[in-house]
């Protein structure tokens, strides 16, 4: 049976302990190396408040939080899709139409045959 020097645990003593223990990250060194989306000393603050659905959450020089979209998306959470055209009888999601019932073809502006 290993006995750790201080800092250290587990079976072989090769696990890093941080105290406090970190809630979002991993112990290196004895500091806690936060996953993305987190910060603080024990990674448990959210960098950001707010859900950008289709994008990240950035901070401006100020502080102030926004969603930066990905390609294709836009609106203030990141919500809305861009099409290359107007869906006529549909809606743009991940960049292309999906058309009401009823309609079909690139843009849903074909009337389905019955």
């Amino acid at each position: 049976m290993c006995v750790c020097h201080e800092g250290f645990y587990g079976l072989d003593c090769n696990l890093e302990k941080c105290d406090p223990p970190c809630v979002n990250g991993i112990c290196v060194k004895g500091k806690c190396i936060c996953f993305d989306g987190w910060t603080g000393k024990t990674c448990n603050e959210k960098e950001c408040s707010i859900l950008c659905v289709n994008g990240e959450c950035k901070k401006d020089e100020n502080g102030n939080e926004y969603c930066k979209c990905f390609a294709g998306f836009y609106g203030k959470y990141c919500t809305e899709s861009l099409c290359e055209s107007t869906c006529m009888h549909g809606k743009c999601v991940n960049n292309q139409c999906l058309c009401f019932e009823g309609y079909e073809g690139k843009n849903c502006d074909v009337p389905m045959q019955i």
